[in-house]
C-alpha cells in the first residue's frame, strides 16, 4: 500500500512540474512574438505570465494557451480583460505571453 501512495504522490509532483514548465515563458518563446517592428523581451513575457495567472485564475481554471488559436483568443480577450479591469499595457503583456505559447 505504501508503494502505491508513494507512486501516486510522485506522479502528482511530476505532473504539476510539467504544467508549470508548459506555462512558464522560456527564451525560445520570443521567436513566436518578435517581429522587425515589435521586440518583446523575456522579462515582458514573464510579466504577462504573472498577470495571466493572477488575473485569469481568480475567476476560473487557468486555460492552457495552446487550447485555442490566435483568432479564438482575440475573441475571448476583450470580455476577459474588461472583467479583470486590466489596463491596455497589462492587456498587451498578456497577449504577448499567450501568443508566445501558440
Amino acid at each position: 500500500m505504501r508503494i502505491f501512495i508513494t507512486l501516486f504522490i510522485f506522479l502528482i509532483i511530476v505532473a504539476c512540474g510539467s504544467v508549470k514548465n508548459t506555462f512558464y515563458p522560456v527564451e525560445s518563446d520570443l521567436t513566436k512574438v518578435n517581429s522587425p517592428g515589435s521586440i518583446v523581451t523575456l522579462e515582458e513575457l514573464n510579466k504577462g505570465y504573472n498577470l495571466y495567472v493572477a488575473s485569469c485564475a481568480g475567476c476560473h481554471w487557468l486555460p492552457v494557451p495552446t487550447k485555442k488559436n490566435k483568432s479564438d483568443w482575440e475573441q475571448v480577450f476583450p470580455e476577459m480583460f474588461l472583467k479583470a479591469k486590466l489596463t491596455p499595457d497589462q492587456q498587451q503583456l498578456i497577449r504577448h505571453y499567450v501568443f508566445s505559447k501558440l
